[in-house]
């Protein structure tokens, strides 16, 4: 069951006063509980009609409340319409690289599919208007959703930029040879900069 639940998000005039933290506990995914934050914004309460969904990843570096910021997606001057979801990671590292814990400990992938499942139940989404982001050590994970067969067909586009995507051999376990997407092409798009760490 998701709830939105306890604290309020720290003060702010980058348009994340709407973020609040959105929890779930499914026994179908390890850990069971996961966190998020969830920015809703204003929009949606004023039309009433579906809106986007992005799944915005933290890397390494920045966790998902510090992402929103430095990102400013939340800030209604650069997104009026989008629901905003900022998954945490369990520990440093999502899966897709080599600090990663193995998938029998953390299903990554699993939790990014049901919490897009709850959010849809929570809110009106469209549908065929849910994106993955993945910043900086999260590109693998964004890779991995590209690979899978329900992602990769009820995700309309994938965006890394900075992502680091690590070959099989130096992950713990082996998670890209098996890629089989649903459909192909599938939308993918990766940029860096010069300035990258």
């Amino acid at each position: 069951m998701a709830t939105e639940t306890g604290g309020e998000a720290p003060p702010s005039t980058s348009g994340t006063e709407r973020t609040t933290p959105y929890n779930i506990k499914d026994d179908s995914i390890r850990p069971p509980e996961r966190h998020a934050w969830l920015h809703v914004p204003d929009s949606y309460y004023e039309a009433r009609v579906p809106c986007p969904l992005m799944v915005a990843l933290h890397g390494k570096a920045h966790p998902a409340k510090e992402l929103e910021y430095l990102t400013q997606r939340s800030n209604a001057a650069f997104n009026r319409y989008a629901i905003l979801v900022y998954p945490e990671c369990v520990g440093l590292q999502w899966a897709g690289n080599p600090e990663a814990p193995p998938r029998d400990e953390v299903d990554d992938a699993g939790f990014v599919d049901v919490l897009i499942d709850h959010i849809m139940r929570d809110y009106a989404v469209d549908t065929v208007r849910v994106y993955i982001a993945g910043f900086g050590t999260v590109g693998g994970l964004a890779g991995l959703l590209a690979c899978d067969p329900r992602a990769s067909g009820r995700i309309a586009g994938f965006a890394m930029s900075s992502g680091a995507v690590y070959q099989d051999v130096a992950l713990k376990e082996p998670l890209f040879s098996t890629c089989r997407p649903s459909r192909c092409p599938v939308p993918i798009l990766e940029f860096y900069s010069i300035a990258d760490p």
